[in-house]
């Protein structure tokens, strides 16, 4: 789906925001694991993991603004199919 100039930082705003979401979603839910288990380890570990989930999320909205940006170029390349 390409998208227009203007557009491209907005949806990235909203996917950074929609990331965030889930991390803090994720945060929640490990701290109250930590709470029913009582155990440090067993946090420590969920913070490892979610820092792994937020590192794929940035480099999934990484190659998603990337295509963005590469489908942008290809709309903006010569025009094709000019009539005269």
């Amino acid at each position: 789906m390409a998208w227009p100039a203007e557009q491209i930082p907005a949806a990235a705003a909203a996917a950074a925001a929609a990331a965030a979401a889930a991390a803090a979603a994720a945060a929640a839910a490990a701290a109250a694991a930590a709470a029913v288990q009582g155990s440090v380890h067993v946090w420590v570990s969920q913070q490892q993991q979610q820092q792994q989930q937020q590192q794929q999320q940035q480099q999934q909205q990484q190659q998603q603004q990337q295509q963005q940006q590469q489908q942008q170029q290809q709309q903006d390349g010569p025009g094709v199919g000019v009539t005269g």
